[in-house]
């Protein structure tokens, strides 16, 4: 008896749907790690830039330099649905593909922070941020020094800084100002500024 050839199964078109779907889902999962690598909220972001104001104030006092005395925070936001319906503002971060027309200021006028009990800490005196505003502090010093000496009434700096992707897959970050040396494009939406104004003691 001749034997019976059979094919192979075909795949229905149930399991076929199947495939599609987890096909699509593992793209739209790579799309979203995706643009979580390349936005950071807001909230995170101002956060960071307190605790640089924060520690650097409390170095200004330590070397008796001038003090700061305003503070206002200009970020270049962008609106970032979220899963519950709600929108959020989200930063770009350096080198991300956002077009300038979507960006939206939020100005912050903050009020100068206290000088902290705590002495602080070396690795927090090696945040960028934090050594930015401390330099053009001691930048001042000139302006009191020989040959001809002079008062200085007030200093006013703009730092202009960026946030970099850091940690695993990018999902993390970094403020660095942007007169430190980068390995990342600086994109258009990702430039943010911070303008300091001290006052002598």
């Amino acid at each position: 008896m001749p034997f019976a050839r059979t094919n192979p199964p075909r795949p229905t078109f149930g399991l076929l749907c199947l495939a599609g779907l987890a096909s699509l889902t593992a793209v739209s999962g790579q799309a979203a790690t995706e643009e979580a690598a390349d936005v950071i909220g807001v909230e995170s972001v101002i956060q960071s830039v307190k605790q640089a104001l924060v520690v650097a104030q409390s170095e200004l006092d330590a070397e008796e330099l001038p003090r700061i005395t305003g503070v206002v925070l200009q970020l270049e936001t962008l609106h970032s649905p979220r899963g519950d319906g709600r929108d959020e503002l989200v930063l770009a971060k350096a080198g991300a593909p956002f077009d300038r027309g979507r960006i939206q200021k939020l100005t912050l006028d903050i009020k100068p922070p206290r000088v902290r009990s705590t002495p602080v800490a070396a690795r927090e005196l090696e945040e960028p941020l934090a050594q930015a505003i401390v330099a053009a502090a001691r930048a001042t010093a000139w302006v009191r020094m020989d040959p001809n000496p002079l008062s200085l009434t007030s200093a006013t700096t703009q730092l202009r800084f960026v946030v970099l992707r850091a940690g695993a897959g990018g999902l993390g970050f970094a403020i660095t100002p942007v007169s430190h040396s980068l390995d990342q494009p600086i994109g258009a939406a990702s430039t943010q500024l911070l303008k300091i104004t001290y006052e002598p003691r």
